[in-house]
């Protein structure tokens, strides 16, 4: 669902998301002086649960449950 990109960022943190005929993609970009190839790793896997719920009509939060 993300994958990383190569090359300089201007912020310490991007993530850009596009829904592509009705597949939803991503690209994050990251400083390497603050954050390390894992953190970003997670992050990217935590925000793809968040998607995959939010797009499947679900609480953000599986708590939420009404």
């Amino acid at each position: 669902m993300c994958q990383a990109a190569e090359g300089e960022t201007q912020f310490d943190l991007v993530l850009q998301m596009a829904d592509e005929g009705g597949t939803l993609s991503g690209q994050l970009q990251f400083s390497r002086d603050l954050i390390t190839n894992d953190m970003a790793g997670r992050m990217a896997g935590h925000y793809a649960v968040r998607a995959r719920r939010g797009r499947a009509g679900l609480p953000r939060h599986p708590r939420q449950h009404a």
